[in-house]
């Protein structure tokens, strides 16, 4: 219980580092221990601060051989209206050497993130949930 209560620490750190821009190089990456880690980032295009958020395979090196396909959704959580929850479906992504990551680099402005109508913000934290299923390659 005291490493989920960690976690969700970590997380409401994060919202507050992206939010205010204190982060180191723009970039604030959640990770969890293992051999993958969910990366949540921001991304500037011109004057737009996005939420972008990657699935990334951490073991290193990569053998050339090895691969995987990953099927995954991400989905920020509406908080006052789950039905209006914000997802992406991503399907049949291959994780190789050569391509050990994959995300949305502009998964959502800050705007429509930080407009408190739509509810994704709450006790200054928000929810992202990643479902994913890997399937090794023969």
């Amino acid at each position: 219980m005291k490493e989920l209560e960690d976690e969700v620490t970590e997380l409401k750190d994060l919202v507050k580092k992206m939010s205010t821009g204190t982060s180191d190089y723009g970039k604030v990456q959640y990770q969890k221990r293992g051999v993958r880690e969910i990366g949540v980032n921001t991304h500037m295009e011109g004057s737009t601060k996005y939420l972008s958020v990657y699935f990334r395979i951490k073991t290193r090196p990569i053998p050339d051989s090895w691969s995987a396909t990953v099927f995954k959704t991400t989905k920020i959580i509406n908080h006052s209206h789950k039905e209006k929850s914000h997802s992406s479906h991503e399907s049949e992504i291959t994780y190789n050497a050569a391509n050990p990551a994959y995300g949305l680099a502009k998964y959502m402005t800050f705007t429509t993130l930080s407009n408190a109508a739509n509810g994704y913000i709450k006790d200054d934290s928000i929810l992202v949930e990643v479902h994913f299923t890997i399937y090794p390659n023969q």
